[in-house]
């Protein structure tokens, strides 16, 4: 949260975007990297990316609001911004650095959607015992 905003290129939907953001992420789910609620409303049942911009915060600022980003409580802030959508393509040059869960990730490009109701889940009814 130290770092400086990064100028960011990439599409949401088809439509070109050009910011200078501190933060972009990119999820299906409302929780990843260590509890970090980024994107608290994500849900990963409705085939939609999730996605929460964070343009400039002066590093001070960055500081005392941080406990938000865990939190969830980040949204109504100025300079933040969520929303959902189908498809996400982020270009960018070796400066923009990617994480996936908080593990390097790489630099873009990067091309990113959701096939919806694409995995399938085996379990065992709640009242059968699990073989041993």
């Amino acid at each position: 949260m130290l770092e400086d905003e990064q100028q960011m290129q990439y599409e949401v939907d088809g439509r070109p975007l050009d910011k200078n953001l501190l933060l972009l992420t990119i999820s299906n789910g409302t929780t990843f990297g260590g509890g970090f609620k980024l994107v608290p409303d994500a849900r990963i049942d409705d085939g939609l990316l999730s996605v929460c911009e964070v343009g400039e915060f002066p590093k001070m600022t960055r500081l005392r609001h941080f406990h938000h980003l865990s939190r969830g409580t980040h949204g109504s802030f100025a300079g933040v911004q969520m929303y959902n959508t189908s498809r996400v393509q982020v270009s960018g040059t070796d400066d923009v650095h990617a994480h996936i869960d908080g593990d390097w990730a790489g630099h873009p490009p990067f091309d990113i959607s959701i096939e919806p109701a694409s995995v399938q889940l085996r379990y065992a009814p709640a009242d059968t015992k699990a073989a041993p």
